[in-house]
């Protein structure tokens, strides 16, 4: 249940802690388990410095959703107090209460951990990957929430080797016909105005940086450096100069792709903005309707390429299996 609480709570009283997951500029992140439920759980506390209204906003933001491919929230806390030993908490001190998340736990790391095991995914593991998260990205913009960050370090991968979209600390709503100031996120994954500080589209900013992160998928490197006239890969986009930007790339990844694949990075990664695709000109993309591997399959494909002991002929195998037509699906 989604809840909101008003009453301050002791840390120990209600969670063991596991480890320290990271630590960002307004917050830190743990990692815990419930001590009444035995669950594991993520929380993420906030810095002292930051307004207890930032905290709360983001919470409730959160809490309105209900997506399976969206990190979940289960609560927040306004006060937590910790322990006031550094010894027993990595973010330890004197005894002070802190707002808090209460965040779902997902086991297998992010998707930027996924792609450098793989070294780069085929096409059709990406393509099951994007839909999930075209589907969870159309469901924020359905609810006028733009994420503003979304790069693989903020995908996260579940139990099932599904992603995860996560991070949603400088997601903000955005109503439909306005434009955006100031640049948040992550520079290498903004759009070209955001480089040039212009007034934008943050429905737009979004699938720009979801376009490079399939790129990034199914190439194992970045596009380009930085989405400005200055980069020279960009600058080959600008020209629309693709036989160039792709003879680049296929030569850096040592193979060949699709040419529907291809279409589809140029138009969300074009300079002209009123030229890229929506959410709902991307779900209806030739790429994007092709063959998908089943939930099932898709398990089968990830953790028998990720299993050490192995061997490549096995894979092979495996990978094989999955073109049964019984193991795939066609996307409506």
């Amino acid at each position: 249940m989604q809840t909101i609480k008003t009453t301050s709570v002791n840390f120990l009283d209600k969670w063991q802690p596991l480890g320290f997951i990271g630590s960002g500029s307004t917050c830190d992140v743990l990692l815990v388990q419930d001590i009444k439920t035995q669950q594991k759980q993520v929380i993420k506390l906030y810095k002292s410095d930051l307004k207890a209204s930032v905290a709360e906003a983001e919470a409730k933001m959160l809490l309105s959703l209900n997506h399976s491919r969206i990190l979940s929230a289960s609560g927040y806390f306004p006060s937590v107090v910790l322990p006031q030993s550094e010894d027993q908490y990595p973010v330890g001190g004197e005894p002070k209460g802190l707002p808090a998340i209460v965040l779902e736990w997902v086991p297998n790391g992010d998707l930027l951990g996924l792609i450098q095991s793989f070294g780069s995914l085929t096409e059709t593991t990406a393509r099951a990957y994007f839909i999930q998260l075209i589907d969870a990205l159309g469901y924020l913009h359905e609810k006028s929430i733009c994420h503003l960050d979304i790069k693989p370090d903020n995908i996260l991968v579940d139990e099932n080797y599904s992603m995860k979209l996560a991070d949603l600390g400088v997601a903000m709503g955005v109503p439909k016909d306005c434009l955006v100031k100031g640049k948040v996120g992550t520079a290498p994954y903004h759009s070209p105005e955001m480089h040039l500080n212009l007034p934008y589209n943050a429905y737009q900013a979004d699938l720009f940086a979801l376009g490079i992160t399939l790129f990034t998928m199914v190439s194992g490197n970045m596009p380009f450096s930085s989405a400005k006239a200055t980069d020279q890969l960009y600058s080959l986009i600008i020209e629309e100069n693709f036989e160039e930007f792709w003879a680049f790339h296929e030569k850096l990844k040592g193979s060949a792709f699709s040419q529907t694949f291809k279409n589809l990075i140029e138009s969300m990664l074009c300079f002209d903005v009123k030229k890229r695709l929506s959410v709902q000109q991307i779900k209806k993309h030739v790429w994007v309707v092709g063959i998908v591997p089943t939930e099932e399959c898709l398990i089968k494909l990830v953790t028998s390429a990720l299993n050490k002991t192995t061997c490549a002929e096995e894979v092979k195998n495996v990978q094989k299996s999955c073109m049964d037509e019984e193991l795939l699906s066609a996307t409506c």
